[in-house]
């Protein structure tokens, strides 16, 4: 088991973040790993074992669980066999839990592309508690160039963190840089101050890999009907 997490910070701008917000930004998130089952494409009668990667990051609790939100297209398959996610924190990696999929919201090729999973707090043990980062206001406004940083588990491997900017905004959605590396679907991105999550990653620019797109605060409202109900 390694001992230690691997941050790689990529500088845009100005402002730098303190240690304690890479620590729970690290220890928000979580590495989504989905089981399924899918055709094979050798023998359409038999079904061969599939393995889906992700991130997700906790954004509430209650008194028995933990919510988690990840990026639609992460858990949209058709025979899933169990979704797990573990946790990175003080230099170690927990084991994985299961979870299960309370909420999702999902369209191919467009920008509904959010799902909610919830885990039992019993489930983690003596493990130590991630950190719960709190959703932006719904009134939060986005600007471009400014300054953003996310962490995700690119490729399935350990959480890396990254500083940013947004490049463009567009209602639900908006773009930023540095392009996210496959594995950070569901990774969210917090503000500056890394204290609120304002936005949760959903693609990459799928020619150059110039830039990845992500969900923004009033896309989350709007996609989770957040007024009405959190989860």
């Amino acid at each position: 088991m390694k001992n230690s997490i691997l941050i790689a910070i990529l500088v845009v701008g100005f402002p730098t973040l303190a240690c304690a917000d890479i620590k729970n930004a690290m220890q928000s998130v979580c590495r989504v790993t989905v089981t399924y089952k899918e055709v094979s494409e050798d023998d359409p009668e038999v079904k061969v074992i599939k393995y889906a990667a992700g991130t997700g990051v906790i954004y509430q609790e209650d008194e028995k669980k933990y919510w988690i939100m990840t990026a639609g297209h992460v858990v949209d398959k058709e025979d899933v066999s169990k979704i797990e996610v573990e946790f990175f924190a003080k230099g170690f990696q927990t084991t994985r839990f299961e979870v299960k999929k309370a909420w999702l919201n999902y369209t191919h090729g467009g920008t509904n592309d959010l799902a909610i999973l919830h885990m039992e707090k019993a489930s983690l043990g003596r493990w130590h508690k991630p950190t719960v980062m709190p959703i932006a206001p719904r009134t939060r406004k986005l600007k471009v160039h400014q300054v953003v940083f996310s962490t995700g588990c690119p490729k399935g491997s350990w959480p890396t963190t990254f500083l940013g900017h947004i490049r463009s905004t567009q209602g639900s959605t908006f773009t930023f840089v540095p392009c996210p590396h496959k594995g950070r679907s569901g990774s969210p991105v917090f503000d500056e101050n890394g204290t609120e999550i304002i936005g949760i990653v959903i693609w990459q620019d799928p020619e150059r890999h110039q830039y990845g797109t992500a969900i923004s605060v009033a896309g989350i409202y709007r996609f989770t009907n957040w007024g009405k109900s959190k989860r």
